[in-house]
Protein backbone atom coordinates (compact mmCIF):
# COMPACT_ATOMS: atom_id res chain seq x y z
CA UNK A 1 0.00 0.00 0.00
CA UNK A 2 0.94 3.38 -0.46
CA UNK A 3 2.12 6.26 1.77
CA UNK A 4 -0.13 9.45 0.76
CA UNK A 5 0.33 12.90 1.79
CA UNK A 6 -3.03 14.38 1.74
CA UNK A 7 -3.29 17.63 1.89
CA UNK A 8 -6.12 20.69 2.52
CA UNK A 9 -5.36 24.38 3.20
CA UNK A 10 -8.71 24.99 4.81
CA UNK A 11 -9.52 26.69 8.05
CA UNK A 12 -13.08 26.16 7.51
CA UNK A 13 -16.08 23.70 7.99
CA UNK A 14 -18.19 22.37 5.74
CA UNK A 15 -19.08 19.62 2.67
CA UNK A 16 -15.51 20.37 1.55
CA UNK A 17 -13.51 19.72 4.56
CA UNK A 18 -16.12 17.26 5.28
CA UNK A 19 -15.09 15.44 2.00
CA UNK A 20 -11.76 15.94 2.82
CA UNK A 21 -12.09 13.82 5.75
CA UNK A 22 -14.69 11.33 4.07
CA UNK A 23 -11.60 10.49 1.99
CA UNK A 24 -8.93 10.20 4.71
CA UNK A 25 -11.37 7.26 5.93
CA UNK A 26 -11.55 5.72 2.44
CA UNK A 27 -7.90 5.86 1.93
CA UNK A 28 -7.37 4.21 5.56
CA UNK A 29 -9.69 1.94 4.66
CA UNK A 30 -8.03 0.78 1.99
CA UNK A 31 -5.21 0.09 3.94
CA UNK A 32 -2.77 3.48 2.64
CA UNK A 33 -0.57 5.35 5.55
CA UNK A 34 -1.97 8.54 5.14
CA UNK A 35 -0.54 12.03 6.37
CA UNK A 36 -2.75 14.90 6.63
CA UNK A 37 -1.55 18.51 6.07
CA UNK A 38 -4.37 20.25 7.43
CA UNK A 39 -4.41 24.04 9.05
CA UNK A 40 -3.75 23.28 13.26
CA UNK A 41 -6.53 25.56 13.72
CA UNK A 42 -8.65 23.86 11.10
CA UNK A 43 -12.26 23.16 12.90
CA UNK A 44 -12.52 19.70 11.22
CA UNK A 45 -9.52 18.18 13.00
CA UNK A 46 -10.87 16.64 15.92
CA UNK A 47 -12.51 14.55 13.45
CA UNK A 48 -9.64 13.59 11.69
CA UNK A 49 -8.72 9.93 11.38
CA UNK A 50 -7.07 8.82 13.96
CA UNK A 51 -5.20 6.35 12.33
CA UNK A 52 -4.01 9.10 9.75
CA UNK A 53 -0.83 10.94 10.62
CA UNK A 54 -1.36 14.95 11.55
CA UNK A 55 0.87 17.89 10.20
CA UNK A 56 0.38 21.39 10.82
CA UNK A 57 0.57 23.04 7.34
CA UNK A 58 -0.97 26.60 6.59
CA UNK A 59 0.09 28.15 3.34
CA UNK A 60 -0.51 31.97 3.09
CA UNK A 61 -0.78 32.07 -0.20
CA UNK A 62 -0.20 29.70 -4.13
CA UNK A 63 3.81 30.37 -4.11
CA UNK A 64 4.20 30.38 -0.47
CA UNK A 65 7.69 29.58 0.06
CA UNK A 66 7.91 28.17 3.00
CA UNK A 67 4.82 25.86 2.74
CA UNK A 68 6.91 24.86 -0.71
CA UNK A 69 10.20 23.95 1.68
CA UNK A 70 8.35 22.33 3.93
CA UNK A 71 6.06 20.33 1.97
CA UNK A 72 9.61 19.05 -0.17
CA UNK A 73 11.03 18.50 2.90
CA UNK A 74 8.46 16.40 4.21
CA UNK A 75 8.09 14.06 1.29
CA UNK A 76 11.41 13.62 0.97
CA UNK A 77 11.44 12.47 5.14
CA UNK A 78 8.63 10.39 4.88
CA UNK A 79 9.19 8.78 1.86
CA UNK A 80 5.91 9.73 -0.09
CA UNK A 81 4.65 7.69 -3.10
CA UNK A 82 1.21 9.98 -3.92
CA UNK A 83 0.32 12.95 -2.83
CA UNK A 84 -3.29 13.97 -3.51
CA UNK A 85 -4.34 17.95 -2.49
CA UNK A 86 -7.76 19.30 -2.72
CA UNK A 87 -8.42 22.64 -4.73
CA UNK A 88 -6.18 25.43 -5.82
CA UNK A 89 -3.95 26.03 -3.34
CA UNK A 90 -2.79 23.54 -2.17
CA UNK A 91 -2.57 22.06 -5.54
CA UNK A 92 -0.25 25.32 -6.63
CA UNK A 93 1.62 25.01 -3.64
CA UNK A 94 2.32 20.84 -3.50
CA UNK A 95 2.92 21.05 -7.54
CA UNK A 96 5.92 23.73 -6.75
CA UNK A 97 6.90 21.30 -4.07
CA UNK A 98 7.47 18.18 -6.72
CA UNK A 99 9.02 20.10 -9.27
CA UNK A 100 11.70 17.02 -10.24
CA UNK A 101 9.97 14.51 -8.61
CA UNK A 102 8.56 11.22 -9.80
CA UNK A 103 6.22 11.53 -7.55
CA UNK A 104 2.37 11.18 -9.02
CA UNK A 105 0.38 14.51 -7.77
CA UNK A 106 -3.58 14.22 -7.94
CA UNK A 107 -5.35 17.29 -7.28
CA UNK A 108 -9.19 17.26 -6.31
CA UNK A 109 -11.34 19.89 -7.35
CA UNK A 110 -14.11 20.87 -6.00
CA UNK A 111 -15.89 23.56 -7.82
CA UNK A 112 -15.03 25.12 -11.40
CA UNK A 113 -12.22 27.23 -10.61
CA UNK A 114 -9.84 25.36 -13.17
CA UNK A 115 -6.84 27.85 -13.26
CA UNK A 116 -4.28 26.32 -11.18
CA UNK A 117 -5.51 23.04 -11.25
CA UNK A 118 -4.35 21.49 -14.43
CA UNK A 119 -0.44 21.93 -12.32
CA UNK A 120 -1.61 18.77 -10.94
CA UNK A 121 -0.62 15.29 -12.69
CA UNK A 122 -4.26 14.34 -12.46
CA UNK A 123 -7.37 16.36 -11.81
CA UNK A 124 -10.44 14.61 -9.95
CA UNK A 125 -13.95 16.28 -10.60
CA UNK A 126 -17.30 15.65 -9.10
CA UNK A 127 -19.60 15.10 -11.90
CA UNK A 128 -20.14 14.81 -15.40
CA UNK A 129 -20.94 18.34 -15.97
CA UNK A 130 -18.00 19.87 -14.08
CA UNK A 131 -15.45 17.11 -16.02
CA UNK A 132 -16.68 18.61 -19.27
CA UNK A 133 -16.54 22.14 -18.42
CA UNK A 134 -12.40 21.22 -17.56
CA UNK A 135 -12.35 19.71 -20.90
CA UNK A 136 -14.08 22.86 -22.64
CA UNK A 137 -11.26 24.75 -20.70
CA UNK A 138 -8.12 23.33 -22.40
CA UNK A 139 -7.88 20.15 -19.52
CA UNK A 140 -7.10 16.68 -21.61
CA UNK A 141 -10.18 14.32 -20.73
CA UNK A 142 -7.35 11.31 -20.09
CA UNK A 143 -6.25 13.83 -17.32
CA UNK A 144 -9.58 14.04 -15.75
CA UNK A 145 -11.66 11.10 -13.93
CA UNK A 146 -15.13 11.65 -11.49
CA UNK A 147 -15.29 10.71 -7.65
CA UNK A 148 -18.06 12.15 -6.24
CA UNK A 149 -17.41 13.41 -2.45
CA UNK A 150 -18.41 10.00 -0.06
CA UNK A 151 -20.19 9.01 2.44
CA UNK A 152 -17.71 6.75 4.81
CA UNK A 153 -21.29 5.29 7.12
CA UNK A 154 -24.78 4.52 6.00
CA UNK A 155 -26.94 4.34 9.06
CA UNK A 156 -30.17 2.09 8.77
CA UNK A 157 -33.05 3.26 6.74
CA UNK A 158 -36.01 4.69 8.54
CA UNK A 159 -39.01 5.91 7.41
CA UNK A 160 -39.92 9.74 8.00
CA UNK A 161 -41.93 9.92 11.23
CA UNK A 162 -43.44 13.05 11.81
CA UNK A 163 -44.31 14.18 15.45
CA UNK A 164 -47.37 16.10 15.49
CA UNK A 165 -48.66 18.32 12.68
CA UNK A 166 -45.76 20.55 12.72
CA UNK A 167 -43.14 20.08 9.94
CA UNK A 168 -39.71 20.86 11.03
CA UNK A 169 -37.93 22.02 7.99
CA UNK A 170 -33.92 22.49 8.83
CA UNK A 171 -30.97 23.67 7.24
CA UNK A 172 -27.24 23.08 7.95
CA UNK A 173 -24.27 24.17 6.32
CA UNK A 174 -22.04 27.36 6.73
CA UNK A 175 -24.07 30.78 6.76
CA UNK A 176 -22.46 32.45 3.58
CA UNK A 177 -23.72 34.14 0.78
CA UNK A 178 -23.44 31.04 -1.66
CA UNK A 179 -25.99 29.43 0.80
CA UNK A 180 -29.21 31.30 -0.15
CA UNK A 181 -30.21 30.98 3.24
CA UNK A 182 -31.58 34.60 2.43
CA UNK A 183 -34.11 33.16 0.26
CA UNK A 184 -35.34 30.12 2.32
CA UNK A 185 -36.12 32.56 5.64
CA UNK A 186 -38.21 34.53 2.52
CA UNK A 187 -39.96 31.73 1.20
CA UNK A 188 -40.06 30.29 5.20
CA UNK A 189 -42.35 33.55 5.75
CA UNK A 190 -44.30 32.72 2.46
CA UNK A 191 -45.06 29.70 3.46
CA UNK A 192 -46.40 31.16 7.08
CA UNK A 193 -48.87 34.01 5.41
CA UNK A 194 -50.18 31.29 3.47
CA UNK A 195 -51.01 29.47 6.71
CA UNK A 196 -51.83 26.02 5.32
CA UNK A 197 -49.12 24.41 6.77
CA UNK A 198 -47.84 24.67 10.88
CA UNK A 199 -43.92 24.58 10.41
CA UNK A 200 -40.98 25.57 12.11
CA UNK A 201 -37.36 26.38 10.57
CA UNK A 202 -33.70 25.24 12.26
CA UNK A 203 -31.33 26.75 10.61
CA UNK A 204 -27.95 24.96 11.58
CA UNK A 205 -24.16 26.69 10.95
CA UNK A 206 -22.08 29.67 11.57
CA UNK A 207 -20.06 31.70 9.35
CA UNK A 208 -20.01 35.37 7.77
CA UNK A 209 -23.82 36.02 6.88
CA UNK A 210 -24.83 34.90 10.76
CA UNK A 211 -24.95 38.04 12.72
CA UNK A 212 -27.32 39.55 9.38
CA UNK A 213 -29.55 36.68 8.73
CA UNK A 214 -30.50 36.45 12.68
CA UNK A 215 -31.16 40.46 12.38
CA UNK A 216 -33.54 39.72 9.30
CA UNK A 217 -35.38 36.99 10.81
CA UNK A 218 -36.62 39.71 14.00
CA UNK A 219 -37.20 42.37 11.25
CA UNK A 220 -39.54 39.55 9.34
CA UNK A 221 -41.33 38.54 12.99
CA UNK A 222 -40.14 34.98 12.26
CA UNK A 223 -37.95 34.58 15.94
CA UNK A 224 -40.79 32.43 17.75
CA UNK A 225 -40.43 30.37 14.80
CA UNK A 226 -37.08 30.15 13.29
CA UNK A 227 -34.40 28.62 15.78
CA UNK A 228 -30.33 28.90 15.39
CA UNK A 229 -28.56 25.96 16.31
CA UNK A 230 -24.99 27.32 16.13
CA UNK A 231 -22.78 24.78 14.62
CA UNK A 232 -23.77 21.11 14.72
CA UNK A 233 -21.14 18.32 16.18
CA UNK A 234 -23.69 15.61 16.16
CA UNK A 235 -25.43 15.76 12.85
CA UNK A 236 -27.21 12.15 13.70
CA UNK A 237 -28.85 13.52 16.96
CA UNK A 238 -29.94 16.89 14.61
CA UNK A 239 -31.45 15.01 11.82
CA UNK A 240 -33.88 13.41 14.35
CA UNK A 241 -35.45 16.81 15.18
CA UNK A 242 -36.19 17.84 11.31
CA UNK A 243 -38.56 16.32 8.57
CA UNK A 244 -37.50 18.32 5.75
CA UNK A 245 -34.48 19.46 4.47
CA UNK A 246 -33.92 22.58 2.35
CA UNK A 247 -30.53 23.23 0.76
CA UNK A 248 -31.32 26.82 -1.17
CA UNK A 249 -27.55 27.19 -2.78
CA UNK A 250 -27.26 29.79 -5.51
CA UNK A 251 -23.99 28.09 -5.96
CA UNK A 252 -23.19 24.58 -5.39
CA UNK A 253 -20.45 22.04 -7.86
CA UNK A 254 -22.23 18.98 -5.68
CA UNK A 255 -23.34 18.55 -2.12
CA UNK A 256 -22.31 16.09 0.25
CA UNK A 257 -24.51 17.62 2.48
CA UNK A 258 -27.68 16.76 0.35
CA UNK A 259 -26.45 13.03 0.22
CA UNK A 260 -26.41 12.83 4.09
CA UNK A 261 -30.13 13.74 4.08
CA UNK A 262 -30.46 10.87 1.80
CA UNK A 263 -28.29 8.95 4.20
CA UNK A 264 -30.48 9.71 7.36
CA UNK A 265 -33.55 9.09 5.45
CA UNK A 266 -35.01 12.54 5.21
CA UNK A 267 -36.82 14.58 2.29
CA UNK A 268 -34.45 17.14 0.66
CA UNK A 269 -35.24 20.38 -1.52
CA UNK A 270 -32.51 21.87 -2.96
CA UNK A 271 -31.76 24.46 -6.04
CA UNK A 272 -31.65 23.51 -9.51
CA UNK A 273 -28.29 23.52 -10.27
CA UNK A 274 -25.46 21.77 -11.69
CA UNK A 275 -24.26 19.75 -8.43
CA UNK A 276 -27.69 19.05 -6.65
CA UNK A 277 -29.29 18.05 -10.19
CA UNK A 278 -27.17 15.49 -10.67
CA UNK A 279 -28.16 14.00 -7.38
CA UNK A 280 -31.91 14.54 -7.26
CA UNK A 281 -34.38 13.90 -9.83
CA UNK A 282 -37.82 16.30 -9.32
CA UNK A 283 -40.23 14.97 -7.22
CA UNK A 284 -38.54 10.95 -7.69
CA UNK A 285 -36.28 11.67 -4.60
CA UNK A 286 -36.25 14.92 -3.71
CA UNK A 287 -37.55 18.05 -4.91
CA UNK A 288 -35.75 21.06 -7.44
CA UNK A 289 -36.30 24.84 -6.78
CA UNK A 290 -35.16 28.04 -9.23
CA UNK A 291 -31.94 29.39 -7.98
CA UNK A 292 -32.11 32.67 -6.20
CA UNK A 293 -35.77 33.00 -5.86
CA UNK A 294 -37.96 32.84 -2.54
CA UNK A 295 -41.77 32.40 -4.54
CA UNK A 296 -39.94 29.30 -6.44
CA UNK A 297 -38.54 28.03 -2.98
CA UNK A 298 -41.67 28.54 -1.53
CA UNK A 299 -43.80 26.89 -3.99
CA UNK A 300 -41.26 23.83 -3.91
CA UNK A 301 -41.77 23.79 -0.20
CA UNK A 302 -45.63 23.74 -0.78
CA UNK A 303 -45.32 21.05 -2.58
CA UNK A 304 -42.81 18.77 -1.21
CA UNK A 305 -45.22 19.13 2.00
CA UNK A 306 -48.25 18.27 -0.05
CA UNK A 307 -46.73 15.10 -1.27
CA UNK A 308 -46.38 13.79 2.45
CA UNK A 309 -48.06 10.72 1.69
CA UNK A 310 -45.30 9.33 -1.04
CA UNK A 311 -42.28 10.47 1.60
CA UNK A 312 -42.23 6.87 2.38
CA UNK A 313 -41.23 5.90 -0.95
CA UNK A 314 -39.29 9.53 -1.98
CA UNK A 315 -36.90 8.96 0.83
CA UNK A 316 -36.35 5.07 0.32
CA UNK A 317 -35.31 5.95 -3.58
CA UNK A 318 -33.12 8.73 -1.78
CA UNK A 319 -31.43 6.49 0.15
CA UNK A 320 -30.73 3.47 -2.40
CA UNK A 321 -29.06 6.32 -4.55
CA UNK A 322 -26.71 6.85 -1.41
CA UNK A 323 -26.47 3.55 -0.93
CA UNK A 324 -25.38 2.62 -4.58
CA UNK A 325 -23.80 5.77 -5.71
CA UNK A 326 -21.46 6.30 -2.42
CA UNK A 327 -21.10 3.67 -0.22
CA UNK A 328 -20.90 0.63 -2.49
CA UNK A 329 -18.68 1.39 -5.07
CA UNK A 330 -16.75 4.06 -2.78
CA UNK A 331 -13.33 1.79 -2.39
CA UNK A 332 -13.46 -0.28 -5.65
CA UNK A 333 -13.77 3.54 -7.51
CA UNK A 334 -11.30 5.65 -5.85
CA UNK A 335 -8.73 2.44 -6.20
CA UNK A 336 -8.72 2.61 -9.80
CA UNK A 337 -8.28 6.67 -9.56
CA UNK A 338 -5.21 5.94 -7.20
CA UNK A 339 -3.79 3.62 -9.63
CA UNK A 340 -4.40 5.58 -13.05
Amino acid sequence: MAKILHVLCSDRKGGLEQAYLNLTDCLVELGHDVIALIPKQAPYLASLNPAATFIHFDPTGYYDVFSIIKARLLIKQHHIDLVISHNARAVSIMAAALIGSPIKHIGFSHSYKHKRMHKADHIVVLTEHMKQHYVNNGVPEEKLSIFANVLMHLPEYQPPVISGDTVRIGFVGRLDPEKGVDYLIEAFSLVLKENTYPVTLTIAGEGGESQRLREKVNQLGLSEKVTFSGWVTDLQTWMKDVDLLVFPSVYEPFGIVIIEGFSYSKPVISTNLEGPASLIEHGVNGWLAKPESAISLEYTIAEALESKPQWDSITLRAYNNAQELFYKNKLKSLSCIIDY
